[in-house]
């Protein structure tokens, strides 16, 4: 066996364990099975190193150093095993980089039966280290019986992982095209101006409970600058976020602001259904079609498609819920009165909670039977307002 072609090997495979290293750093949970690993794979980094300097120094016998690295030894055992991790872990890795929440992709019967392949492996190498030519030949055939006891273990987990494999392009895939779908996200919003008031006199109020019950379509929610009505929008959207259990209810919002140059009408729905579409297990085909239609053409859909699209979507709800804040601050009246005709196009299942100022804008329907509650501070308000700023000032 050539020294050089020995070399090679150890050090593609130091260069698979450190890849392993980083790979297992970025993905959380199991943390019992990712210690596991993450400590198999520490050793065998430093054993591999190990074996390097004999290598180098011409420390390993001749017969012994062919069967380090044959077809069958232990060197081309641990490449199948630390490649079959790489597969499982790098490419989720890459998920979580990108925003993605993931999970650890092994299951616990999947860590016990490769730890107990490297273990063995690991000891054919400390005997190849050890010259003990006699023994490891040994060994190494007695392997071949192991190995084949559990070839059907190996084929279940090389088909399981090429499922796996299929199902995480298909994630990388759905992630493309949901960043493609809409420029404006408004969770950093919500979270920014979410104060955990009880804001008590909405939530008491006739009118909310008829709205909350479903009596109302849209309760729009009228008050003066400076009145805090951002802060009762994100209240009501984190209380609807709680009272959410069904997969058959959902809730999207957005937050208009004249200082937005991407708040368009179609911007503003796409919004919308990329916050209804997001937490669904797939990407529906029809946005598919869009994005490979339009994506390399730097095309749009019309607004037509978008809101044909967003009306298909939402019909699969039993309740959904959309709350508008700042409407007054969306653009030019005309452009306001595009975006609440395209609401308006929504299905029954819609209901609407809008914060403005006054007067309400001219709308036939006013987005179905609805009412106005009028927002004003209270001394009380604005003592808790303050408490609740003055640590956010930088």
């Amino acid at each position: 066996m050539d020294p050089l072609s020995i070399s090679a090997s150890v050090a593609g495979l130091l260069a698979l364990t450190q890849q392993l290293i980083q790979g297992i750093r970025d993905i959380k949970g199991a943390d019992k099975e990712r210690s596991s690993i993450r400590d198999e794979v520490f050793y065998l980094s430093g054993l591999f190193f190990n074996l390097d300097g004999y290598v180098k120094s011409n420390e390993l016998q001749k017969g012994v150093t062919s069967l380090l690295d044959g077809e069958r030894g232990p060197l081309a055992q641990l490449k199948k095993d630390l490649e079959y991790l790489h597969s499982k872990i790098c490419p989720v890795a890459g998920l979580k980089k990108l925003g993605k929440s993931v999970s650890w992709p092994f299951q616990k019967n999947d860590i016990e039966a490769l730890l107990r392949r490297t273990e063995r492996q690991k000891s054919l190498i400390l005997l190849a280290m050890g010259n003990d030519q006699a023994r490891l030949a040994q060994e190494i055939k007695d392997d071949v019986s192991y190995l084949k006891d559990g070839i059907d273990e190996i084929k279940s987990g090389i088909t399981q992982n090429r499922l796996d494999q299929d199902a995480l392009r298909k994630e990388k895939a759905s992630l493309e095209i949901m960043d493609w779908l809409s420029p404006l996200k408004f969770q950093l919003e919500h979270e920014d101006n979410y104060e955990s008031s009880s804001c008590a006199r909405l939530t008491g109020s006739e009118e909310f409970k008829r709205w909350e019950r479903g009596d109302l379509k849209t309760l729009w929610c009228v008050g003066n600058p400076g009145v805090g009505k951002t802060v009762l929008a994100t209240h009501i959207i984190h209380r609807t976020q709680q009272s959410i259990q069904r997969e058959t209810e959902t809730l999207a919002y957005v937050f208009c602001s004249y200082k937005q140059h991407l708040q368009t009408t179609e911007n503003l729905i796409c919004a919308i259904l990329w916050q209804v579409l997001n937490d669904q297990p797939t990407v529906p085909e029809r946005l598919v079609s869009f994005y490979h239609k339009h994506n390399r053409r730097g095309s749009r859909p019309s607004l037509q498609e978008w809101s044909q699209l967003l009306q298909t979507q939402l019909e699969l709800f039993s309740k959904v819920t959309i709350i508008i804040d700042a409407l007054d601050e969306y653009k030019e009246l005309d452009s306001r009165k595009d975006f609440l005709k395209e609401l308006e196009k929504l299905p029954s299942v819609v209901r609407f909670l809008i914060t403005c100022r006054p007067p309400l804008p001219t709308l036939d329907g006013q987005l179905g039977n609805h009412a106005a509650f009028e927002v004003e501070t209270r001394e009380e308000d604005i003592r808790r307002y303050i408490e609740w700023r003055i640590p956010r000032e930088p």
